[in-house]
């Protein structure tokens, strides 16, 4: 679905596992990283390598150490089981959980993808061209 529509997935992650290696495959997911320590460095370079703007992604983490990758990303987008600093700093905090349909949730964000699908913009879209703050952030949940 995002995939067809230009969107370019990858997953970043520091571990290594055949579970992600499988899923990422069954969602055509063709760029994975594990074992990623440093996943700042490893996201810069994707979007360089992408000719991708920073901003002009979207990342999901769920823990401190994806912060400085949150923070650059246009759209920082959490778990409810996140801490609380990690949600600080997220623009959205999914309803579900990580591994119950989380991600296929943030796919639905109304106007993240709204460069893709040509509409009008939104709050989130706004947001996607601010760095992530807390304050921000704050306000968007609040709104």
């Amino acid at each position: 679905m995002l995939k067809g529509s230009g969107v370019e997935l990858a997953i970043i992650t520091g571990g290594n596992s055949r579970v992600v290696e499988h899923r990422a495959r069954n969602l055509g997911i063709e760029i994975v990283h594990q074992g990623a320590h440093d996943k700042l460095a490893v996201y810069q370079a994707l979007c360089r390598e992408l000719n991708i703007d920073c901003e002009a992604t979207a990342y999901m983490g769920d823990d401190v150490v994806d912060l400085p990758v949150m923070r650059r990303a246009g759209l920082a987008i959490t778990v409810p089981a996140a801490p609380e600093l990690v949600k600080a700093y997220s623009h959205y905090t999914t309803t579900r959980e990580a591994g119950r349909g989380a991600v296929r949730e943030s796919l639905r964000i109304p106007d993240a993808r709204a460069g893709h699908a040509g509409r009008g913009a939104g709050p989130l879209s706004e947001m996607m061209r601010q760095a992530p703050t807390p304050a921000r952030a704050a306000d968007l949940r609040a709104g």
